[in-house]
């Protein structure tokens, strides 16, 4: 349902067990002029890495719920998921407790092939920071309504 351009609602008793609004748009990815061309391309290369790696078989562990932010961490296995969900603002510089180890940006929603803004550079890598209270931390640049995948190197 995400980036659909209606809300979808399955049949169930609330709606009359009505079929209206159960139905997908799928021809608007075709379009070249509206962005869900990229959006399915991202969710193509979501998919692809989530199968190539078998990460639904992987554990997982949130290491960032952020509400006020409206910001997601989550690992499963070697890789690490952040969202920045907010509608409003970039986050420069966000740090929050990450696995130890050095990170590269292997998925980015802001690429220019997903038709973002390329805000973060993916050949840069990330290092984990160890805090005074000796927990390990990760700061990236989060723009608004933008996800990145990245890959534990070591």
């Amino acid at each position: 349902e995400f980036g659909h351009p209606e809300w979808i609602d399955f049949p169930r008793e609330g709606n009359g067990w009505s079929y209206a609004h159960a139905r997908r748009l799928w021809s608007i990815s075709d379009r070249a002029d509206l962005h869900y061309k990229a959006l399915r391309e991202f969710d193509k290369d979501i998919i692809h890495l989530f199968a190539s790696e078998k990460l639904l078989a992987k554990s997982h562990y949130c290491w960032c719920a952020d509400d006020y932010s409206k910001v997601l961490a989550f690992t499963r296995g070697d890789y690490l998921f952040v969202f920045n969900f907010n509608p409003e603002h970039s986050f420069a510089d966000y740090a929050f407790k990450a696995p130890e180890g050095i990170w590269q940006v292997v998925l980015d929603s802001d690429q220019a092939k997903y038709d973002g803004f390329c805000r973060n550079d993916a050949a840069v890598v990330h290092n984990t920071l160890t805090n005074r209270q000796g927990d390990q931390l990760l700061q990236l640049y989060l723009p608004s309504r933008t996800v990145m995948v990245l890959k534990r190197l070591r």
